[in-house]
């Protein structure tokens, strides 16, 4: 009986896409941001619910090569386009993410701070 609660309630759980602002930094001992402390980057994956999706974040930045210092700023990417201009290259990635159902990474900017 249990199970089958646990599966109505999975096959009732919306699959959006998300956005958020990640802070990465290097892992010790690589340098996959070219000698930077660190940089933001915008991430948008498919997800149930901004825990899921931070979920999600923290896994391929890990697997990336980089650590995850922290995620600020997670909606709803239809959330985030009705409050705000969204550029080109960001509807870009959100129609890869729809297509393909995978995680994508905007452009990583570096700082040194």
């Amino acid at each position: 009986m249990e199970k089958r609660k646990k599966i109505a309630h999975t096959m009732n759980t919306q699959i959006k896409i998300w956005i958020g602002l990640a802070k990465v930094s290097n892992i010790p001992g690589q340098n996959l941001l070219n000698g930077a402390k660190g940089a933001y980057v915008n991430i948008l994956a498919m997800a149930s619910s901004s825990s899921d999706f931070k979920d999600k974040v923290k896994k391929s930045v890990i697997d990336l090569g980089l650590n995850l210092l922290h995620i600020e700023d997670v909606e709803l990417f239809s959330e985030r386009s009705k409050n705000y201009e969204i550029t080109e290259s960001i509807k870009n990635l959100a129609k890869e993410v729809s297509e393909t159902k995978e995680l994508r990474f905007g452009n990583f900017h570096t700082f040194d701070d």
